[in-house]
């Protein structure tokens, strides 16, 4: 009984923090060392069809999540059970299966292929499973659990796949391991840490459903288009360019991962703690904690625009060769985007903390419409530096977008107070 009552208490900002920073970091170097070992111990064909199935689940199943995980850690007032979330999760991913099914059998791939496809396909959908689970721990600020989860995923994925390929040398039967590992987590540990929380058993609930899907789909979209927005240089440094753009390109923008890292970590952290800040009036509270994440957001992407410029040669050719330190210039141009995109980031979860989530779709429309005019326009006259221009210009709107919605947001809690602050 003790352990179960432990296990309900709420851990501080700081340790919440401290382990989604770990948690993350450990669990995307792990994804990373999986395109490796396909690298070394595979084939560049079996890299190339893994992380085809990555980018074609992705954007479908970011629409279809709904982003309940953080509809769920923002329901201070438990309007919605657990069970009304799970159940409609159940089905949206379904409903991305279906999708994605339907996409692949159309573009005609090779048996081989397919099978892949189809399995990464069905381990995105343990993956959102597990995902719906970290909303209640997120809720109840246990981000120990759900990082602790991801560290196990991380290494069991690590191991369940590099000993199937070691010993098969297939792919097919190698995601298999990796969906595998993670089904083993999610049953064994992820169901077992929500049960002390919650009961488990999706409801079907229609009304409810509706209701739900009103709230959250403006956030599946605001997922999807922060899917595509990011995609975009790339998807126009193709279209204008060369492979060889686009592949320096690409790794110099991975680095920006390294500070987003830092930034999801403390953001997903201080989210419950904002939302019941919103929820209980506490506006002081609330402005106060988010000026510090600014706070930091600035002083994160001001350090990397300052190593960027003083080290970016060096740190270009340690991490991948002397090729890449001719594009140092470009590397900084990236971390002036990556400055407004940390703040932004914030910002953004200072929205969805308050339920604000209507605008956000129109805000990210405004940002993606005018990352391809500008990129379009760009790229064709500067190269590369067009892209990254363009990017930049994007960044620049979706920090005063979302600047002025959260000066709205405070303008309109301290008129339903009455113009009084509650101090918590």
């Amino acid at each position: 009984m003790k352990t179960l009552e432990k296990n309900k208490i709420p851990l501080s900002l700081r340790l919440n923090f401290s382990w989604t920073l770990i948690g993350n970091i450990i669990y995307a170097a792990c994804q990373w060392g999986l395109l490796i070992m396909l690298a070394k111990f595979g084939s560049p064909d079996m890299v190339g069809i893994y992380s085809l199935g990555l980018a074609l689940t992705a954007p479908v199943f970011m629409l279809t999540n709904l982003q309940l995980r953080s509809v769920i850690a923002t329901d201070t007032e438990g309007k919605h059970s657990f069970n009304n979330y799970l159940g409609l999760r159940l089905i949206c991913i379904l409903l991305a299966i279906i999708i994605i099914s339907i996409i692949i059998f159309m573009a005609n791939y090779n048996y081989q292929t397919v099978a892949v496809l189809l399995i990464i396909c069905l381990a995105k959908g343990i993956e959102a499973t597990s995902d719906v689970i970290y909303g209640v721990l997120q809720k109840e600020e246990r981000m120990d659990f759900i990082s602790k989860s991801m560290i196990i995923k991380g290494i069991t994925s690590i191991l369940f796949m590099g000993i199937t390929l070691l010993i098969t040398q297939n792919l097919i039967y190698s995601v298999v391991a990796l969906a595998f590992a993670w089904l083993l987590v999610m049953l064994l540990y992820d169901i077992k840490n929500v049960r002390h929380l919650t009961t488990i058993k999706p409801y079907f609930e229609k009304g409810s459903f509706f209701e739900l899907i009103r709230l959250s789909l403006p956030l599946g979209i605001v997922m999807m288009l922060l899917s595509f927005n990011s995609n975009v240089p790339r998807y126009i440094i193709d279209h204008y360019l060369d492979a060889d753009s686009l592949g320096y390109y690409s790794a110099i923008a991975y680095i920006v991962i390294a500070g987003t890292t830092v930034v999801n970590a403390l953001g997903q952290s201080a989210t419950p703690r904002l939302s019941k800040n919103f929820a209980n009036r506490e506006l002081k509270e609330a402005r106060r904690l988010l000026v510090k994440l600014v706070i930091i957001a600035s002083l994160l992407g001001s350090l990397g625009i300052l190593i960027a410029f003083f080290f970016g040669k060096q740190i270009l050719s340690l991490l991948y060769n002397n090729e890449y330190s001719n594009y140092s210039s470009e590397f900084v141009l990236v971390m002036v985007y990556a400055f407004f995109a940390y703040l932004s980031s914030f910002l953004g979860y200072s929205m969805t903390a308050a339920r604000l989530f209507k605008i956000q779709p129109l805000l990210f429309i405004v940002v993606t419409l005018s990352n391809v005019i500008f990129s379009i326009l760009l790229v064709p006259v500067f190269g590369m530096r067009g892209a990254i221009y363009g990017l930049i210009i994007a960044g620049v709107i979706q920090f005063l977008g979302s600047l002025l919605i959260n000066i709205f947001i405070f303008r309109d809690k301290r008129k339903q107070s009455g113009g009084q602050f509650n101090n918590g």
